[in-house]
């Protein structure tokens, strides 16, 4: 003989459903609240032995009487202790962390109406050397608010780069060559400008969703060398992975949204 338990773990304060569900006094359904939400299913054996494991799909019985389900739209999370000695979770996480951070720093450097010397320090410019930002080849001087000077004096021979690189830049710049300097007008603030500015910020916006996905693979094929554990383990750790993904994803295009907003002046 098994007793079941039936619940969802949510946080703290615990809610007796078995009345409101017509569940039989065997079978016991539990609901707490917090901001982790995990389906558990529990079974009793006679003589007090337990067995517990988490699943990912559920009746979504904190509902309110009269709204509708969002179809599509998962109803429960898996914690992320389903992976425990299976893949690292944390590392999943920190480098999805280090994409939305990288995705930040360019909107907030790269991607603004506000053109300024700084903006322009973090153009990557090609190089003999390899990629690198504008300030490592060049001094750059900021002469008046509409106009930027960069000194190529001590690499002369990168000047051909760093022209390319300005024109190749989100600003929409037209930089002039003035013997070892580099004079660069910034541009008006025009409706064109700014859509090409909203443009670069979805292609940024994609690349950070390309590394999220290569972070998922690697997560899925480091998961699938481990033949010890249960097909169970396996679903539901595949499931945590998209789950933390598709997390990341919508941060991503919150971000993408509010820059947008920004780039438009609300709009």
């Amino acid at each position: 003989m098994a007793c079941i338990h039936i619940g969802r773990v949510i946080g703290r304060h615990t809610t007796r459903l078995n009345t409101i569900l017509n569940i039989p006094r065997h079978i016991t359904t539990a609901i707490q609240h917090t901001p982790t939400t995990i389906d558990i299913i529990q079974i009793k054996f006679k003589g007090g032995a337990t067995t517990t494991r988490a699943i990912s799909t559920h009746i979504n019985l904190c509902a309110k009487k009269g709204k509708k389900q969002v179809k599509g739209k998962p109803t429960s999370t898996i914690d992320d202790s389903v992976a425990d000695g299976v893949i690292d979770i944390v590392d999943v996480r920190h480098r999805l962390d280090g994409a939305i951070a990288s995705l930040k720093e360019e909107f907030i450097k790269s991607i603004t109406l506000r053109t300024s010397a700084g903006a322009l320090d973090h153009i990557m410019v090609d190089t003999e050397f390899g990629k690198v930002p504008l300030n490592q080849v060049g001094q750059v001087v900021p002469k008046s608010p509409t106009l930027v000077q960069i000194n190529m004096a001590s690499f002369p021979d990168e000047i051909d780069n760093v022209l390319e690189g300005l024109r190749q830049s989100a600003f929409n710049l037209n930089p002039q060559q003035d013997g070892t300097n580099i004079k660069v007008p910034i541009p008006k603030v025009t409706k064109e400008y700014r859509e090409s500015l909203v443009k670069t910020a979805k292609t940024a916006c994609d690349t950070a969703k390309t590394h999220f996905r290569n972070v998922r693979a690697k997560a899925l094929k480091s998961l699938h060398k481990h033949t010890d554990v249960s097909k169970d383990t396996v679903r539901d750790t595949e499931t945590l992975i998209q789950q933390i993904v598709d997390e990341y994803s919508e941060i991503a295009d919150k971000m993408l949204e509010n820059k947008r907003k920004d780039l438009l002046g609300g709009k």
